[in-house]
């Protein structure tokens, strides 16, 4: 009998969860359609309301548990989960719960809870959220805490609401402050603080260098996916810069390799590929201004676009390029398992990054697959290619990016040669030499579990 209600219950669970991803999607849209300076008043009083809100829930939780005799669930309290692996993160979810990511940090997520696992401990992973919520991505448990939407808020509710494991990590190094569970590993996934709104002014830029050194001084040690974060924090303070180790990104060999015969491709076409999420920090605007002036002047050139749009401003832009430039311009979303298809399609691959990246996974991919690549000399990605060698280098502006492919497009044999020496590179940012890479890190602090 009692089965009917728990039914009505979940449906009821479901549909306000519905509910509020609909709500939140059309706040969303207006709050950024708004200047960016009152989207900085309205973010700055909301956050310091909610706060507010949680500290004073927070002292009533602790007044109950102090009646109750229970151990209060802080950065302080000595009990811990046996046998366990916290990460905080971002994402893979948004907010809702209701729409997941499928990006670079979400897919370093998977992996990276795949090691943990095999060396066996539980994972968990905890991200913000708008009410309380738990979901799967893929095989990994992921709850969301109810931060009211606010990423600034999941330090302080992370910290209150669980007690500490084995070890953590945050996958963001920056969500290790202002409270930190110890043994900790935070991961920098590219300097994010070289982009608009950083540094405008001598305070800012200093309050920006504090942000960043308060998360790094918390952490036992740091994981840098490229070269450029680590010399960046040694130019800041070198001490901190011991904390560091460096590991690059990885690329999948056996999954991502050159095109099978068997695939089908027509070889009178060349596809230009733009494998990221598109919004600003990835170039999306410089591709879309690009594109235009590359299928005018080439017919038998096409472009594909897979990622998936950040803000409902980027998803009408590739929908008016899919509409203007009907069977030249494609736009598709693949699954992880799928992602190799979409560098067999094609033939160069660009990745215009401006600011805020690492040693991009996509980038890697490509070259695996044997796509000749056209990458800006931004971040961790002059780890990976050296230009005139295994890509081109150039600048972060629509003139450069432009005049390097047609440089490809026009040179059929600079495109083969960049194509074999990519590949040939990224044999050396395999999986499984990341994999062995992290699971040397994690023995550090996780002994071996005994089944």
């Amino acid at each position: 009998m009692s089965i009917l209600p728990t039914k009505i219950m979940k449906i009821q669970k479901s549909a306000k969860s519905i509910v509020a991803a609909f709500i939140w999607s059309i706040v969303h849209k207006i709050y950024h359609k708004l200047p960016i300076q009152a989207q900085k008043i309205i973010k700055k009083t909301y956050l310091t309301l909610y706060i507010r809100l949680f500290a004073r829930l927070s002292r009533f939780w602790n007044s109950l548990e102090k009646k109750g005799g229970q151990p209060r669930q802080d950065a302080k309290t000595p009990y811990r989960f046996r046998g366990k692996v916290y990460i905080v993160s971002p994402s893979p979810y948004d907010v809702t719960g209701q729409q997941f990511y499928l990006g670079g940090a979400e897919r370093y997520l998977l992996e990276l809870a795949r090691i943990i696992r095999r060396m066996g401990y539980e994972v968990e992973v905890y991200q913000p959220a708008l009410g309380n919520w738990f979901r799967h991505f893929y095989e990994i448990p992921v709850y969301g805490l109810n931060t009211g939407g606010l990423m600034e808020a999941l330090n302080v509710v992370f910290h209150r609401r669980v007690h500490p494991p084995d070890l953590t990590i945050y996958l963001a190094f920056w969500l290790a402050a202002p409270q930190c569970f110890q043994p900790s590993i935070g991961i920098s996934h590219g300097i994010y603080w070289d982009g608009p709104g950083f540094h405008d002014t001598v305070v800012q830029l200093h309050n920006t260098i504090e942000k960043i050194r308060k998360p790094l001084k918390n952490l036992t040690c740091v994981v840098s996916v490229d070269t450029n974060t680590i010399n960046w924090v040694r130019t800041v303070d070198f001490s901190l810069a011991t904390k560091f180790i460096y590991i690059p990104n990885f690329v999948d060999t056996e999954t991502f390799r050159p095109r099978p015969a068997s695939f089908p491709k027509d070889n009178g076409t060349i596809v230009i590929l733009y494998p990221r999420r598109f919004y600003t920090p990835r170039g999306f605007h410089l591709i879309q201004e690009i594109i235009p002036l590359i299928l005018a002047k080439y017919p038998h050139v096409t472009f594909l676009l897979a990622g998936q749009p950040h803000t409902e401003k980027e998803k009408e832009a590739v929908e008016a390029l899919v509409r203007a430039y009907s069977g030249r311009v494609r736009w598709q979303e693949f699954p992880f398992e799928r992602m190799h298809e979409a560098y067999w399609m094609a033939d160069i691959t660009v990745i215009p990054s401006i600011f805020a990246e690492g040693t991009s996974l996509s980038c890697l991919e490509a070259m695996a697959c044997g796509n000749a690549v056209v990458a800006t000399y931004v971040g961790g990605l002059t780890d990976l290619i050296i230009h005139g060698y295994n890509g081109l280098l150039v600048a972060p502006t629509p003139e450069a990016l432009q005049e390097a492919l047609e440089c490809l497009i026009e040179d059929e044999g600079l495109r083969r040669t960049l194509s074999i020496r990519a590949h040939e590179t990224a044999q050396s940012f395999s999986l499984s030499r990341w994999q062995r890479e992290w699971e040397k890190l994690l023995r550090r602090f996780l002994p071996v579990q005994l089944s």
